[in-house]
């Protein structure tokens, strides 16, 4: 049985490299651990026709113009990787270096409108679908650090749109009549007889000049190249009635759209002395539900009793047949190992107030830390994905970052007047997070370290959390003129990231 539990989804990326160019796309090398109900998926751009003179009152057509692709990516138990795949794209510049057997990539904010564009695989059940997407970008990063709980990490994505699908469509031209179908060129996917068979979506058959669709029911795939799909006849037999020692033998039925000089074949009479009319012939339309069959009958003394030897009438019409099946993938968008890291846990919060940032670390100042709750960070990139002249029409060619714009929101326990003075004086300051995970050689652990080194204060609200007065600080992540807006340290075994 064709598997579609979401405990199955798959999601992996381009996480080390970033793609050559717009809408190429790129190996894909980590699987990654996102919450289970994150899809990235497609965003159809299509249009009816309700603002044009149809002469009717609703509308009749849709017109597609393509697509945009989107999705959100949640890391509930982030590791440090997954801050250094979403760091490194959402500001654009990371440098690793040699850190004993691991790295320590250092992460800065590009100032260029391009952002590093990745691609994303993302299988959907165990046998449903997959689906390759070219030129994801991280419109919006948000990163959440509190008190006693795992790091968490947020990662909206935009795309052109461009993709890739691991499910074919093809047209087989067959008999109503047929018992198989064989596939032009294609294998169909599947080590095993029920795999390939659930790896067959649908099939379907445009009924002959009645201009609809009829599912046809698929009982066996063979593990040929090409596939040969056993199936049962959509041509339903109809009993025959009337049949006499007429010059003609006329045939009612109805609903099948037959027109003249369609082929049917009457089948199921079992007399020797009626064996002749097995045989293929060509019939006449005489009214709209009604079919001369030109044959003559009347050599034969037999007297045939249609109620108690009733024969049967198939369409014998070719038509063409509509399949939707998976083919042989080979190495189609598979989905590489998981790196193997622990989630990180907040470890250090620091709000250094009126200290300035070296380079190194903060000199002087307030620092804030036991009485915070958590730490928000969300970057916004503003991303612009438009279609513009010269592309195909089906996906977006412009990508462009409009202009970043970073927030901190913070949470604390209003143990005393420092941030509201803050306000009251506009004061900058810094800021400084930090989660930890567990060692990978002695003396070096698995961890984030984000400075912000010049901040400053919007409003600080204050409020009742239990009996316990807070304030809520929304911050702005300004950029200094030495050491710029932010600066990221990732440290864990991967070489690289959007390299």
């Amino acid at each position: 049985m064709r598997n579609y539990l979401a405990d199955y989804n798959l999601l992996a990326v381009s996480a080390n490299a970033k793609e050559t160019a717009l809408n190429t796309e790129q190996t894909l090398d980590t699987s990654m651990l996102v919450a289970k109900s994150n899809i990235v998926q497609l965003d159809p751009r299509r249009e009816d026709n309700r603002d044009e003179l149809t002469g009717k009152e609703e509308p009749d057509s849709v017109y597609d113009l393509g697509n945009f692709s989107g999705g959100t990516l949640d890391f509930e138990k982030a590791q440090a990787q997954h801050f250094g795949f979403g760091y490194s794209f959402a500001l654009g510049v990371s440098a690793p270096s040699a850190w004993g057997t691991g790295y320590e990539h250092l992460i800065t904010p590009t100032g260029d409108m391009d952002l590093p564009a990745f691609t994303v695989g993302k299988r959907l059940g165990q046998t449903i679908m997959k689906r390759l997407f070219a030129s994801m970008h991280i419109d919006q990063l948000t990163a959440t650090f509190a008190k006693d709980t795992w790091a968490k990490v947020s990662l909206t994505l935009k795309g052109t749109g461009k993709y890739t699908d691991n499910v074919d469509t093809e047209s087989v031209t067959a008999a109503l009549n047929a018992a198989s179908l064989t596939l032009a060129a294609n294998a169909i996917e599947g080590a095993d007889a029920q795999t390939r068979l659930d790896n067959v979506h649908q099939a379907r058959v445009l009924v002959p000049n009645s201009g609809e669709y009829q599912d046809v029911t698929v009982t066996a795939v063979s593990a040929d190249t090409p596939a040969v799909l056993t199936i049962t006849p959509p041509a339903t037999a109809v009993a025959i009635a009337g049949l006499s020692k007429a010059a003609a033998c006329v045939v009612t039925w109805t609903g099948h759209g037959l027109v003249s000089t369609d082929e049917v074949t009457i089948a199921g009479i079992t007399q020797a002395e009626w064996s002749a009319l097995n045989a293929t012939h060509v019939i006449t339309k005489i009214t709209d539900d009604t079919f001369s069959i030109p044959i003559d009958t009347s050599a034969y003394v037999l007297v045939y009793d249609p109620v108690t030897d009733p024969g049967t009438i198939i369409e014998s019409t070719d038509a063409v047949y509509e399949i939707l099946y998976v083919p042989d993938e080979a190495a189609w968008c598979s989905f590489p190992g998981r790196v193997s890291e622990p989630p990180l846990r907040v470890t250090d919060l620091v709000v250094v107030q009126g200290g300035k940032w070296n380079g190194t670390d903060f000199l002087g100042g307030h620092s804030m830390a036991s009485e915070i709750e958590s730490i928000e960070h969300v970057i916004n990139n503003n991303m612009a994905i438009e279609f513009r002249p010269g592309g195909t029409g089906d996906y977006a060619n412009y990508a462009i970052r409009q202009g970043r714009m970073q927030t901190l929101a913070l949470n604390r326990q209003a143990r005393d007047f420092i941030l509201q003075q803050r306000v009251k004086d506009n004061e900058y300051f810094g800021v400084r997070l930090t989660a930890t995970g567990s060692e990978f050689e002695t003396g070096k652990s698995y961890y984030v370290d984000i400075i912000f080194p010049r901040c400053n204060v919007l409003k600080a609200p204050l409020s009742v959390n239990g009996k316990i007065l807070a304030e809520a600080g929304d911050l702005i992540v300004l950029q200094d003129d030495t050491y710029g807006s932010i600066i990221v340290t990732v440290g864990n075994k991967v070489d690289a990231y959007a390299a």
